[in-house]
């Protein structure tokens, strides 16, 4: 069955982005050629387990908002931060970003419910990504304390972008994001930050 994708127009002040996310639903083959690319990256490079990982990420991280499909709510619960997090501090921001973008464009498809807005999460996920990055090379915070900021980074840039584009109803939905989104991911990190990292450290 194919995802169900709402009318686009609704709440929405700028046909262009309208535009840009109707090309992009056309052309759904772009996202499984950019898992494709990245596997091949991996694969070239003699990472396998470096592939797995990333694999078992991005499926647990795609597939987890599958919630959406019977509770319309913002994905407030979501893997994407910790995982981007992990595979930015072991594979670098480039593959950083490029598996933060790839697995919110799959976390919306499988969710059911991709729409226009999905385009908003690319420089918002970008921005969150570079912050992990540059913040782990020149700061002393631990991976509990880098993630956890790394999501306030990314509400800080997205959100008011969404806000912006939407309605009222809209932005009431992105307050709600955020008041437990933050919280949710603090909690996320602050279990499974660290033996996430001991485990990769380990492995890879």
């Amino acid at each position: 069955m194919k995802p169900r994708i709402e009318n686009l127009g609704r709440g929405i002040k700028h046909p262009k982005l309208q535009g840009i996310y109707e090309w992009f639903a056309s052309h759904k083959r772009y996202l499984f050629a950019g898992l494709l690319l990245f596997s091949l990256f991996v694969i070239f490079t003699e990472q396998v387990t470096a592939f797995l990982v990333v694999l078992v990420f991005a499926i647990a991280s795609s597939t987890i908002t599958v919630y959406k499909r019977f509770v319309r709510m913002p994905p407030v619960l979501e893997l994407i931060s910790i995982t981007t997090a992990m595979v930015t501090l072991f594979f670098g921001p480039i593959v950083g970003i490029i598996y933060t973008i790839t697995v919110n464009l799959a976390s919306e498809v499988f969710s059911g419910y991709p729409d226009v807005m999905t385009l908003t999460y690319i420089p918002s996920r970008t921005v969150q990504v570079l912050f992990i990055w540059i913040a782990s090379g020149t700061t002393d915070l631990g991976v509990v304390a880098l993630g956890i900021w790394s999501v306030i980074v990314f509400n800080f840039v997205q959100q008011p972008v969404f806000m912006f584009l939407t309605d009222t109803e809209q932005r009431l939905k992105a307050l709600y994001f955020i008041a437990l989104n933050i919280p949710i991911n603090i909690l996320i990190f602050r279990f499974l930050g660290v033996p996430l990292y001991q485990l990769l450290e380990a492995i890879l």
